[in-house]
């Protein structure tokens, strides 16, 4: 199966996670431009598809994203954008923004203060963008395709093993940070407990 490449526009992800031949395919390449179609938002079964192991996903940003085409390619394994992207991360009334599901992995990428300074301040380019960790890769269509070969020449099952790792490596993390909370938690806790007038 090494070597098999589906490339796929945002708008086909929902006929992508119920077609036995897109799930089979060890890599994936999702186009997003919210300019052209703006992108559904994910659920859960769609953030479960595009972490599986069983593939590695690539997102290419080659126009604007704004909210749901933003936590489209945060799902993904690499985040690659044309000179042309922009994102738009500013929050009004009307915005989408990068749900619950990637807004962790945004804050993970760029920082918290980053991602305050992003939210009130609007528009930012491709290299901006990956000067502050949001994106991968800026890349023309021709070093997208130089990185295509290098992946689909890879062991697919070497791949998914190490996605697999990653994806253990992230749960671990969120776990240790889910215990610290509730660490912090019980000590607010016993502390006004133990402050309170008797």
């Amino acid at each position: 199966m090494s070597g098999t490449i589906i490339d796929l526009q945002a708008g086909e992800l929902e006929s992508a996670v119920s077609d036995a031949h897109v799930s089979a395919a060890p890599i994936v390449v999702i186009n997003i431009n919210d300019e052209i179609e703006r992108t559904a938002d994910l659920t859960s079964r769609h953030i479960d598809w595009l972490s599986s192991p069983a593939r590695t996903v690539i997102a290419v940003a080659s126009g604007p994203l704004i909210g749901n085409g933003i936590t489209l390619a945060l799902s993904c394994d690499l985040f690659v954008a044309s000179q042309l992207a922009t994102f738009d991360l500013a929050v009004d009334q009307t915005s989408q923004f990068p749900a619950k599901a990637a807004f962790g992995r945004l804050v993970e990428r760029v920082s918290r203060s980053q991602v305050l300074a992003l939210t009130l301040t609007g528009e930012i380019g491709a290299q901006r963008a990956l000067s502050l960790g949001l994106i991968d890769l800026i890349a023309s269509p021709e070093e997208l395709e130089s990185v295509l070969r290098i992946l689909s020449s890879a062991d697919a099952g070497w791949l998914a093993e190490f996605k697999a790792l990653l994806n253990q490596v992230e749960e671990s993390q969120l776990e240790r940070e889910r215990i610290s909370r509730r660490v912090q938690e019980a000590v607010v806790r016993l502390t006004s407990q133990t402050e309170e007038p008797q």
